[in-house]
């Protein structure tokens, strides 16, 4: 299982993400002015509808989050090299190295201007 979350805060950090009330690895971490945004992954997770519940350590008011079960993994090494990217673009890139048959998961934190249009669009 691979969560991203992104949330809008100068000195909130995440204390902990748990799975059905295991807790999940933490991955990598960004930061772009307010902006944040970190990884976070649980090998070989509880089937079923369960809750992703994440802690700060302080309240934070603008948050999100993605959860994705995956099936295949593999369950030794299931996370190669992650690569990470901040900046101020319209169209933002990072380049990121990957293996024949291995999955590229990805997570982006945009802070948008009000009433602005914004369209994200995969790599390919």
């Amino acid at each position: 299982m691979w969560v991203f979350i992104t949330w809008r805060s100068t000195t909130a950090v995440i204390s902990s993400v748990t799975y059905a009330g295991t807790g999940m690895t933490a991955g990598a971490q960004l930061t772009s002015g307010s902006i944040r945004g970190q990884s976070f992954r649980l090998v070989n997770p509880t089937t079923g509808a369960n809750n992703v519940v994440v802690t700060f350590d302080i309240a934070v008011t603008f948050k999100t989050g993605i959860a994705e079960s995956l099936t295949g993994v593999d369950q030794t090494t299931p996370v190669g090299t992650e690569a990470t990217g901040t900046g101020n673009s319209d169209t933002p890139t990072v380049n990121v190295s990957s293996a024949t048959n291995e999955l590229v998961v990805d997570g982006a934190g945009v802070q948008l201007i009000v009433n602005a249009p914004t369209t994200m669009s995969p790599g390919t």
